[in-house]
């Protein structure tokens, strides 16, 4: 082969060597002839064999990229590169001596004026007066730097492990001005610690990347990291856990995190993360190396109360409900008895609006790690009840896969479909065979076929893009992820199967959200004519709609079927008339549109029944008459239970009524509890399976931000209303949108 000096005009050059020559200097590889290799632009060595560099490569003028970092200790890189104007990434092997790039005793150094990327491998030495001076000599060398964006340190070969306390380590206090830097990260491998937080909010405003050790974390480090404009991801390793509790708060920054993980060397830390506490984080994981003994009194329960809660399972780890988190994982290392109390005090509470929770609990006693559960339930603050496999072989490996296979898959789903939803999703958090199970549908689809149904109301309370569900029998309300940002006014929903839909801009856009994966999409099947204003109703996995405006306003009359299943749109016949503020309502197995307005702003009393078996429309006279339906207000407020059509009046005398479907009219049940300010446009009338909910203003209230649900079950007596919930109420949209999922 020839001599490497011999490539003049090469421009990229990637070595990678292997042998063994016991670290012999003779026996290096001479790679001293690079120095001509004046067009060089990259040059990147890997290798296990001792090399020779030149002592100079100051020639090399065209050379961006220096990578020399996974070579054996003993690689020396002549200090004239700093002279290198055109370098602008750096990798340097252990044992590089940075106080060789340094001139006179105050290390006033030479430094290339356009490095960006600085990434420095660290010997595993243990010698603290050498590694102080590496990090001090580091310092200056990032000091005034307007290029430098990137620095790394790491660790090389056996270096100090998590939570090695054996080997002195070395306190480094970034007070130098670094403001371009926007990546940190040193390796918690290395004996290196940082301090002195309370000069980065004004130093590293550009800081995106940060991955460091600490002494410890304290309510000012987290103001201070919070207070970073640009962080997106962060990793901190702490030594010692704090002995307070640390609150991530609401609007308290940490505006641009995707990405946190914080590892505890000792301890369990005290944690609470508010609701959208960060409001872009993606993905939390949190790691504790080590747990106090079950009989230990934790430091941070000082207080009798405190620690008397903590026996009774308050968890320990609060997590509210933060809309755009994905993914959540805790790990827990101890003891195996440690571990099975920490599992049943229940030392994690996460909202069941969040991702599911991913718990390990590993046993790390002196015959390695052994996994003793790798799961969590999604609902706050459930203790893990984990059976552990016994028998030889098992290894303490909690596994439920086999039962699938042992009584069917079939079986398996028949067993679980009865059950409330609210148990999915900690089975789904059991396995993966469990999650696909629940997350695939199957489940839903056999509840529907044998008529076992939950019905959840849904109805955004704050803004047209944050909803809630609220669940009528447990009382339970539960945080739905935000609808991604979109430059729209939202005006129509429905649910139907396990989805949501919500249109906007004029029936233009369209999300979906469903309750298997508890996120939204884009409806990318639009109806065939987009509307809005539309009367519509659902039974099972199909929806049906019918009447509104496109999106020149002009009034329709045709009518459109949706299948969740397929997430596909049908054309059906049109009505005789079209209609724009109507209501829908399926009811003897069939699909009423009742109401609206014409072009001409011509009030309709008139109604319109769908038969699916003929597919035709029949039109029933006076069906609205009786009800509040006027081109100002609110299109017609009615529902059905018991396959009967109740109506709520909005008008002054403020009632509640019931269709007779003999006489075709209305007859007065009763008084409503709520009253309407805004011409009905401010309730919502529906139907969760055997009662009647209503929603609005409480009567005889001032209050624009109150609204109250109020629920009857039909008993062919008068109406007798149970208050079941008063909920803050800041949406400013043009109606109260509400609508119930049964499932």
């Amino acid at each position: 082969m020839p001599c490497i000096g011999e490539f003049k005009l090469v421009r990229v050059l990637n070595i990678h060597l292997s042998g063994h020559h016991n670290g012999d200097q003779e026996l290096a590889v001479d790679l001293t002839r690079i120095s001509g290799l004046f067009h060089l632009i990259y040059l990147k060595i890997v290798c296990d064999v001792c090399i020779r560099l030149p002592n100079r490569m100051r020639g090399l003028q065209c050379l961006e990229t220096l990578d020399v970092m996974d070579t054996p200790s003993g690689t020396y890189v002549p200090w004239d590169i700093i002279y290198l104007t055109r370098l602008l990434h750096l990798s340097l092997p252990p044992h590089t001596n940075l106080l060789d790039w340094s001139f006179g005793d105050d290390l006033s150094l030479c430094r290339p004026n356009h490095l960006q990327d600085l990434c420095i491998s660290t010997p595993p030495s243990s010698d603290y007066d050498h590694l102080k001076r590496r990090m001090y000599a580091l310092d200056y060398l990032m000091y005034g730097h307007d290029s430098l964006k990137t620095v790394k340190l790491m660790a090389h070969g056996s270096s100090v492990s998590y939570g090695d306390t054996s080997k002195a380590r070395v306190r480094w206090v970034l007070d130098k001005l670094t403001h371009h830097v926007q990546r940190i990260e040193v390796s918690p491998h290395i004996p290196v610690i940082f301090c002195k937080m309370h000069l980065w909010d004004i130093q590293h405003g550009n800081l995106c990347i940060l991955k460091i050790a600490v002494d410890g974390l304290s309510v000012n480090d987290v103001d201070i990291l919070s207070g970073l404009p640009a962080l997106t991801a962060m990793s901190l390793y702490v030594q010692k856990s704090p002995n307070i509790k640390i609150i991530f708060c609401m609007g308290a920054g940490f505006t641009a995190l995707k990405y946190l993980k914080l590892r505890f060397m000792s301890g369990i830390a005290w944690l609470k993360f508010e609701a959208d506490a960060m409001p872009n984080l993606w993905k939390l994981r949190l790691v504790f190396d080590a747990i106090p003994q079950m009989d230990q009194r934790l430091d941070l329960y000082s207080e009798g109360d405190q620690w008397t809660q903590y026996r009774h399972g308050n968890a320990l780890i609060n997590i509210e409900h933060m809309a755009r988190l994905r993914e959540v994982s805790a790990k827990f290392e101890g003891a195996a008895a440690d571990l099975k109390y920490v599992s049943r005090i229940g030392i994690v509470s996460n909202h069941p609006s969040n991702a599911i929770i991913n718990v390990q609990l590993v046993d790390s006693g002196s015959h390695g790690d052994k996994r003793i559960s790798s799961t969590s339930p999604e609902s706050t603050s459930c203790p893990l009840h984990v059976p552990v496999l016994s028998g030889a072989g098992a290894g303490g490996e909690v596994s439920w896969s086999n039962i699938i296979g042992a009584i069917g898959r079939d079986l398996f789903i028949y067993c679980l479909h009865r059950l409330s939803r609210w148990d999915y999703g900690a089975i789904a958090s059991l396995n993966h065979d469990f999650n696909s199970v629940v997350r695939n549908g199957d489940i839903y689809r056999l509840r529907r076929k044998n008529g076992v149904a939950e019905h959840w109301l849904y109805l955004p309370c704050r803004n047209l893009h944050e909803w809630e569900a609220y669940d009528p029998s447990t009382g339970r309300w539960i945080h739905v992820p935000k609808i991604p940002p979109a430059e729209s006014s939202y005006w129509d929903s429905l649910a139907v199967g396990t989805e949501l839909l919500v249109f906007g801009d004029f029936g233009r856009v369209a999300w979906r959200y469903s309750i298997l994966t508890n996120s939204w999409t884009w409806l990318a099947d639009e109806m065939n004519t987009p509307r809005y204003c539309f009367g519509s109703a659902s039974v099972g996995e199909k929806a049906y709609v019918a009447g509104g405006a496109d999106s020149s306003h002009s009034h329709l009359s045709s009518a459109e079927m949706y299948d969740s299943e397929t997430h596909s749109w049908t054309l059906l016949p049109s009505m005789n008339t079209a209609r724009f503020g109507c209501s829908g309502a399926f009811m003897d197995g069939k699909f009423y549109v009742i109401g609206g307005i014409t072009s001409s702003l011509e009030v309709l009393t008139c109604g319109e029944e769908y038969d699916l078996n003929w597919r035709s429309w029949r039109v029933i006279d006076n069906i609205a008459q009786g009800l509040n339906n006027t081109v100002l207000g609110a299109p017609p407020l009615i529902a059905v239970v018991k396959n009967e059509l109740y109506g709520a009046d909005y008008s002054e005398n403020n009632e509640l009524k019931q269709y007779d479907k003999l006489d075709n009219k209305w007859i007065t049940l009763g008084k409503l509890p709520v009253e309407s300010k805004r011409k009905g446009c401010d309730m919502g009338f529906r139907a969760c399976g055997d009662r009647l909910i209503v929603i609005g203003p409480p009567n005889n209230s001032t209050s624009k931000e109150l609204v109250e649900l109020h629920s009857w079950t039909p008993d062919k007596q008068q109406p007798v209303w149970n208050l079941v919930a008063t909920r803050q109420f800041t949406n400013k949209g043009p109606f109260l949108y509400c609508t119930v999922m049964c499932c």
